[in-house]
Parts: structure tokens; C-alpha cells; sequence
């Protein structure tokens, strides 16, 4: 293509290509991106946001590819003369990517999500992959999981007096929703809850209500089949700090020996029952819960802190 520019009375024939026409656009696109932020002070002109906008409508216009557009903004990351408070907002930002990124598979990702990773500063195959690992760590029960909601049940009662904000039922109803919310186990609610019982600075008469909480729990346990009972009351087995699967088959000796007439037995099981220990259901039929409710009681708790302060 040719174009004549007549300048003075002469006649200049300058030879353009469409080649040369597309390398000074990108040369000037390169420039504009680069420069935007010359002018002012870069501690408070420096917008990543506004960095990644130019460089995306770059993109877009066809003055860069979105791997030019990524590494461009990650040079700049790393260059950047930025003020603390602006590291803090990158953090936050990524943190709030990982998030939105960790809620749904990568398959079902909008543009948009896939645009933030990039303005994160990471390669968007390597993050896929990534969180595809996690994700895949998570429904196997992955060990974060049970450590972010252990932060989110115990520190539930922060802020307050303990001996007035102590609440096992609040404590309990909150493990519980952890259990249905898939970020505890059954087991691991049960541990945690055994803790609290230990760690617990209850008063006296509080001991007195946890020995007459178990003792109701074992007669309604007592009265029916394990077949037959009700939800409610394998959540109230398992805060008397009991393991379920053992409390279950104590119960159900129990109730076998009873049937076959065994005195000596029964006589046993209804001390037990009056002694309220861990053994309270079958004698010697059930093993004491490997949890610390086993060797304490609320009140014995409280005066082995009482003893050591």
C-alpha cells in the first residue's frame, strides 16, 4: 500500500505494510500500558485494579495476548514501590479469589473468576490444578477442613466470662451444625466436646447436673432397643461424653443379660447406674471412652485448676 504526503512542493512516497502498521500499534499499546502510572507519585497512583482494567482492554483491542497481559502484571507485583496497606489489600484479594475459586469446580468457573486468578499474579493451569488437588483432599476428609472449623467452635465463647457464657447445650448445638455442615465427624465432635467438659471451670452444682444428665440418658437408653432410638438421643449419648458404638453395644448386653434373667448382673448395672461412672450401662461391658470425660468429672476438673493455680 502507498500513500503520498506532499510537503513543501516535494513529493514524499512513504512505504508502509500492513507487518510495519501492526508492529507500531503494539509498540504503542506497550507503551501506553507501561507508562500509565508516570506523572504522580507512585505510592498513591499505584492501582492494581486499574493496572489489570488497561492491561485487560489491551487484550481485548488485540494490542497484547493473555499471557503477555499476566506477565506484565506480575512484573509489576514484583516491582511495585507499594505502601503496606496495599500489600494487605493484594492478600485480601487473593485470599477472597481462593475462596470463590475452592466453592465451585474449575469446570464451572465464569470468566470472570478466571480473570481474577490471573489479576492474582498466578498461572491460571497451575491454580486449576491446584485447587482441583485440594478439592479432591477436601471430600476425603482433608485436615483442613476439621482445623478451620475447630478455630470457628472454640472460639465461639471468646469476649465473654466463661462461668456466665458456658453453655454445653450452645457449645454442643454449634459441634453439631459442624457435623452437618460435613466440617467434623461425628467422632471428632464428640473428642472436641469431651475437652470442653475437662477444660471447662464450672461450678460444684454443675457436676451434680452432669451426673443426673447421664443417669436420665441411661434410662431412656435403657427402656428401648438401640434399634429404636431417636436421634435426639444419640446426641445426648454422645454430650454425656460417651462413644456411641460402645455405649450402643453396652446397652445392648445389657438388655441381652436382662432377658436371660441374669441377677448378679443386673444388680451391677443398677449400681452402675447409681454411680453414674463411664461404665454406668453394663458393668464390665463397656469400655471407658478414650477421652478425658472418662477420669474427670466437671467438678474434679475444677479442683485439679483450682490446685494447680
Amino acid at each position: 500500500m502507498f500513500s503520498i504526503v506532499v510537503i513543501s512542493g516535494v513529493c514524499v512516497i512513504v512505504l508502509s505494510t500492513l507487518d510495519a502498521a501492526n508492529s507500531e500499534r503494539g509498540e504503542r499499546a506497550s507503551a501506553n500500558v507501561e507508562d500509565d502510572d508516570k506523572g504522580e507519585d507512585r505510592k498513591k497512583s499505584w492501582d492494581l485494579d486499574g493496572l489489570w482494567r488497561r492491561l485487560e482492554a489491551a487484550v481485548e483491542r488485540g494490542e497484547l495476548t493473555a499471557e503477555e497481559a499476566r506477565e506484565r502484571y506480575a512484573v509489576a507485583l514484583e516491582k511495585a514501590d507499594v505502601e503496606e496497606d496495599d500489600d494487605v489489600k493484594l492478600r485480601e484479594f487473593r485470599k477472597a479469589v481462593v475462596q470463590r475459586a475452592m466453592a465451585l469446580p474449575p469446570e464451572e468457573w465464569s470468566d470472570e473468576l478466571k480473570r481474577a486468578i490471573l489479576r492474582a499474579g498466578w498461572d491460571l493451569a497451575e491454580f486449576t490444578e491446584g485447587v482441583r488437588l485440594r478439592q479432591q483432599k477436601s471430600q476425603d476428609g482433608d485436615a483442613q477442613r476439621g482445623e478451620r472449623a475447630s478455630a470457628n467452635v472454640e472460639d465461639d465463647d471468646k469476649g465473654e466470662d466463661r462461668k456466665k457464657s458456658w453453655d454445653l447445650d450452645g457449645l454442643w448445638r454449634r459441634l453439631e451444625a459442624a457435623v452437618e455442615r460435613g466440617e467434623l465427624t461425628a467422632e471428632e465432635a464428640r473428642e472436641r466436646y469431651a475437652v470442653a467438659l475437662e477444660k471447662a471451670d464450672v461450678e460444684e452444682d454443675d457436676d451434680v447436673k452432669l451426673r443426673e444428665f447421664r443417669k436420665a440418658v441411661v434410662q431412656r437408653a435403657m427402656a428401648l432397643p438401640p434399634e429404636e432410638w431417636s436421634d435426639e438421643l444419640k446426641r445426648a449419648i454422645l454430650r454425656a461424653g460417651w462413644d456411641l458404638a460402645e455405649f450402643t453395644e453396652g446397652v445392648r448386653l445389657r438388655q441381652q443379660k436382662s432377658q436371660d434373667g441374669d441377677a448378679q448382673r443386673g444388680e451391677r448395672a443398677s449400681a452402675n447406674v447409681e454411680d453414674d461412672s463411664p461404665n454406668a450401662i453394663s458393668g464390665e461391658s463397656i469400655a471407658e471412652p478414650e477421652t478425658a470425660v472418662k477420669q474427670s468429672s466437671w467438678g474434679q476438673v475444677k479442683r485439679k485448676s483450682v490446685r494447680t493455680e
